[in-house]
């Protein structure tokens, strides 16, 4: 008869629950480290770090399992138990424990590294390729902007010049137009005043037009 205070069965019990949910996570985990980008899935991710949880806490689950049947196998008079029922107990103990070295050499072994370093490698291309182009959109957009401006400028600095020399051509109309005033008489005096004034207002509605036009 088995003694009461026997702890194996209440660990083997929770190494059992524990290998069937490890086994069914890592279904899931294998699928999706073969389906998805392991660098951009936050479901592998996540199902990463609960299966290397899971294994870790597995290894001290089956620590207590070899635990136990050290303790009964030093004490065999005070637990009583068979030498069957001991070979048993390290069967199971050593099944699961190769169970968890195969879970582990999938997990950790260098095909899922290399999978999980190319995937990464390809992440942070991606991303520096995307920092470039947004560089380089940045900076023609910035050398337009300046093309525009510059534009503008030439713009301007042509009308000034422009303005500038039918003011000159302006000025020495009215010279010329003065001159010949002060030979003529009173009557002809007065008319060649109003086609000044005229040629004047026709000058100032033409530097008028380009800002008339911009509106």
């Amino acid at each position: 008869m088995l003694s009461a205070s026997d702890p194996y069965y209440v660990a083997k019990e929770e190494v059992a629950k524990a290998m069937e949910k490890l086994q069914g996570l890592h279904q899931d985990w294998k699928r999706s480290l073969q389906a998805e980008d392991t660098a951009r899935s936050h479901r592998f991710q996540q199902l990463h770090e609960e299966i290397t949880g899971e294994l870790e806490q597995l290894g001290l689950d089956l620590d207590d399992i070899h635990a136990t049947i050290s303790m009964v196998e030093g004490n065999r008079s005070k637990f009583q138990v068979s030498d069957g029922e001991l070979a048993s107990r390290k069967r199971f103990a050593n099944d699961c424990h190769k169970t968890l070295e195969e879970l582990q050499k999938d997990v950790r072994g260098p095909q899922t590294r290399m999978k999980l370093e190319n995937d990464k490698k390809a992440l942070l291309s991606s991303a520096a390729s995307s920092a470039r182009s947004r560089e380089e959109r940045q900076r023609s957009a910035m050398q337009e902007n300046q093309a525009f401006l510059d534009r503008q400028r030439q713009q301007q600095m042509q009308m000034t010049a422009q303005q500038d020399e039918d003011l000159e051509m302006l000025s020495l109309s009215a010279q010329r137009l003065g001159n010949t005033a002060q030979r003529l008489g009173p009557a002809d005096s007065g008319l060649l005043h109003l086609s000044v004034l005229l040629l004047l207002l026709h000058c100032a509605r033409e530097d008028l037009q380009p800002e008339n036009g911009a509106l």
